[in-house]
C-alpha cells in the first residue's frame, strides 16, 4: 500500500466555520456528549497501480465529519430535535446540506463515497484486540463520546490525526497512538496486522482494520488499561469474550457496523459457524464476561 499525501484537499466544505460550528453543537446537545474539534486525515483518492493500491490522503477538521456525515446519518432525528427547541436556522442549514447530498446513498459503492467531494471521509482505525488465552476484548462505548455512545465495540478505534499524517505510515502511527491513548499499552509493529480498508455504511467513513494478540491475559492487563488517559472518558464496561461466543453477543447487543464485521470475521476465521448466532441461547449472560 503506496501513501501520497497531499497538500491541499478534495473536501468542500458546505458551509461557513461559524455555520459549522452550530450545527456542530446541535449535534452534540442532541447525543449529549462532548466533541473536541482537530485535525483528521481525509481519503481523497484510492487507486491501483502495477499491483499496489495507492491512496491519496490530506487533512480537514473533524467538526467537518461531525457536520457532514454525521448530520447526513442523523437527519430525521436533528430535524426533530431543532423543532423541539426551536432551532430554525440551524433546522435551515442540516436540511439544506442533507437535500444536496441525496445522491449519495447508503448503499453507495466505496469509490463512489470516496470520490464525493461534500462528504468528509476521514479515516478511522479498528483494531479487534485477542489475548493470549484467545480471548476477545470488547467494550461499550461510553455516553459522553459523541458518536455512536452507548454502542459495543472493539477496544480500539480512532480517526487519524495530524500527529499521524507526518509520520512515515500514518495508519500505524494511529493505531499505535490509540492502543496507548485508550488501553496504556504500547505494542510491538511486529504485533500489529493489517486486515483490510472497509467503507462504513454506518457513517460512510473508511475504516482500516487491523487485529493483534497480545503476550498476557486480559485480566492481566486490566490494571494497566484502567489507568490510560481515555479509558474513563470513552469506556463504560469491558469485556473478555471466547470467539465461541462472539456471534451470542453481537446479537445481543447493538455494535457499530466495524465491529461486528471484524468480531464475525474473527468467528469464520476460527471455523465457527455464524449462522449459530440465530438460535436462542438461554445460557448467554454478558456480564460473566465482565473485566
Amino acid at each position: 500500500m503506496k501513501i501520497i499525501k497531499k497538500k491541499d484537499t478534495r473536501f468542500h466544505r458546505p458551509y461557513s466555520i461559524r455555520e459549522r460550528n452550530l450545527i456542530v453543537d446541535v449535534l452534540s446537545q442532541k447525543n449529549g456528549g462532548n466533541v473536541f474539534n482537530g485535525q483528521a486525515v481525509r481519503l481523497d483518492n484510492i487507486k491501483s497501480g502495477d499491483g499496489t493500491t495507492i491512496l491519496e490522503i490530506s487533512m480537514i477538521d473533524f467538526f467537518d465529519f461531525l457536520s457532514t456525515t454525521m448530520v447526513y446519518l442523523e437527519r430525521d432525528s436533528l430535524i426533530m430535535f431543532c423543532d423541539d427547541h426551536h432551532m430554525k436556522k440551524e433546522k435551515a442549514l442540516i436540511d439544506n446540506y442533507c437535500s444536496s447530498i441525496d445522491g449519495v446513498e447508503v448503499d453507495s459503492s466505496f469509490e463512489t463515497i470516496v470520490n464525493d467531494r461534500r462528504v468528509s471521509n476521514i479515516i478511522a482505525v479498528s483494531i479487534l484486540i485477542e489475548d493470549k488465552n484467545g480471548y476477545v476484548g470488547i467494550i461499550q462505548r461510553s455516553n459522553k463520546v459523541a458518536v455512536f455512545p452507548r454502542m459495543f465495540g472493539v477496544p480500539v478505534t480512532g480517526v487519524l490525526d495530524d500527529q499521524d499524517f507526518h509520520k512515515k505510515d500514518p495508519f500505524l502511527s494511529c493505531v499505535k497512538r490509540e492502543l496507548k491513548e485508550e488501553l496504556n499499552l504500547t505494542v510491538e509493529t511486529d504485533s500489529i496486522i493489517f486486515d483490510e480498508l472497509v467503507m462504513s455504511k454506518q457513517k460512510l467513513q473508511p475504516i482500516a482494520l487491523y487485529s493483534l494478540t497480545l503476550n498476557h491475559s486480559w485480566k492481566e492487563l486490566f490494571p494497566t488499561i484502567k489507568t490510560a488517559d481515555d479509558f474513563h472518558n470513552e469506556i463504560e464496561e469491558m469485556y473478555a469474550v471466547p470467539v465461541s461466543m462472539l456471534p451470542d453477543f453481537v446479537t445481543t447487543e447493538t455494535f457499530t457496523e466495524a465491529a461486528a464485521y471484524q468480531l464475525y470475521r474473527k468467528v469464520s476465521q476460527c471455523g465457527l459457524d455464524n449462522s449459530l448466532a440465530n438460535q436462542q441461547n438461554d445460557d448467554f449472560n454478558k456480564r460473566s464476561f465482565l473485566l
